[in-house]
């Protein structure tokens, strides 16, 4: 999250990332600092494409933005 001010949540976790860990931390600690307009950017890890995902973001008003996937320069 980009911020002026200083990051309200840091987390560790002892494994990877998935799914229902991406949905604690959006619903938990994501959502809160949001408003309507507000714009989230996501790259294409699968948690991130989790059908549960969007409709918690977009609930408040704000948009999703995911990147394109990554393709090696040639």
């Amino acid at each position: 999250m980009c911020t002026s001010s200083p990051p309200k949540f840091f987390a560790l976790l002892n494994d990877s990332m998935d799914a229902a860990a991406f949905k604690v931390y959006v619903s938990k600690c994501l959502v809160p600092q949001l408003w309507k307009g507000a714009v989230v950017i996501m790259d294409n890890l699968p948690a991130h494409k989790v059908k549960a995902i969007a409709p918690l973001i977009e609930a408040v008003g704000a948009k999703i933005l995911y990147l394109s996937p990554y393709s090696r320069p040639v």
